[in-house]
């Protein structure tokens, strides 16, 4: 069984604010990648939430009978682009509290000569402040269009600002969210034998189960060091295998075994008892909150350079497809 994803060289279907692309109608590739699906209970669970997707005949007005909403994400080439959506954030938060959004002040405020610290520290907050706007039932019964665009280009530009030239960062990371909402409340649940698959070895080209959850799982607060996002008790692991993969282009990564020793584990764990992350309830060797995501897709016929080609040529996602 393959999964495949269809690339084409112009985009299709509306491409919103904060960049994320959304559609539902599809169109055949002009380039084709295919993953081949593997054994495990996370990938069974992952073929059964995508067949319900692509099966469901449902639809309404308000929402299509399925449809994909992805981004593209790298780290900046340069300091340049990093101070232009530093500005962007900036501009936004202005935005964001002239229509009474969310009360940001200047404390917020990203600029280069920020150490990185404190510069992570902000990210931070305002990550945590948007999350709790969008979990919040008021926000969520009347929040205007627009605030919600503006949330979301929050999001988009504060996974950006993180992906600064010097950091560990991938070349390409695509996330691509399928999903109906006729069937979501039937995707699985993970169990703890799904979360043993979990890997943090992610940028290797291969698909793994993407996050279906609003907010930053335990491994996500120890890589942005977000100590508060652990004392305010408001860390999301993933929960369930939904329709949602992603996969990443990463030249020192690509083709590396999901199941080689990790060096970012010990200093994931020494990071949590630092913070005494037991205390506030999470137990990190649980397998609950093991780094990275799960594999449920060997790539198949490419190479690094292949790959990149295909993805600098025909750079946006048009259809994916369950291929038995």
């Amino acid at each position: 069984m393959q999964y495949s994803i269809h690339f084409c060289s112009q985009p299709i279907g509306e491409t919103d604010d904060s960049g994320t692309n959304y559609f539902k109608e599809y169109q055949q590739g002009e380039n084709i990648v295919h993953w081949d699906i593997i054994d495990s209970p996370v990938a069974e669970a992952f073929v059964y939430s995508t067949q319900l997707i692509l099966n469901n005949t449902e639809h309404s007005p308000e929402s299509p009978r399925n449809f994909i909403d992805w981004n593209r994400y790298g780290k900046h080439v340069d300091w340049n682009t990093w101070i232009i959506d530093a500005d962007n954030l900036n501009r936004e938060l202005d935005y964001c509290k002239s229509n009474n959004f969310i009360e940001f002040d200047d404390s917020y405020s990203i600029d280069i000569d920020l150490p990185v610290s404190e510069r992570f520290d902000r990210l931070n907050r305002i990550h945590f402040a948007f999350e709790q706007a969008l979990e919040d039932r008021q926000v969520q019964n009347t929040a205007t269009p627009e605030f919600l665009a503006s949330l979301e280009r929050l999001n988009k530009l504060v996974h950006s600002l993180e992906k600064s030239p010097d950091s560990d960062f991938g070349e390409s990371f695509y996330v691509i969210r399928h999903t109906s909402d006729h069937v979501r409340h039937q995707y699985p649940q993970l169990t703890s034998e799904m979360y043993q698959c979990f890997t943090n070895n992610t940028l290797c080209g291969d698909l793994f189960s993407d996050f279906f959850t609003v907010g930053k799982d335990l491994g996500h607060a120890f890589v942005t060091n977000d100590v508060e996002l652990v004392k305010n008790r408001e860390v999301k692991q993933q929960s369930v295998v939904s329709g949602a993969v992603a996969f990443a282009l990463d030249q020192n990564n690509f083709g590396t075994a999901w199941d080689r020793k990790d060096p970012a584990e010990e200093q994931y764990y020494r990071w949590c008892i630092a913070n005494s992350v037991r205390q506030y309830g999470y137990e990190y060797t649980d397998p609950k909150y093991n780094l990275g995501r799960a594999p449920v897709g060997k790539l198949t016929a490419h190479t690094f350079d292949s790959l990149k080609a295909v993805l600098s040529e025909t750079p946006y996602v048009t259809k994916v497809e369950l291929n038995v």
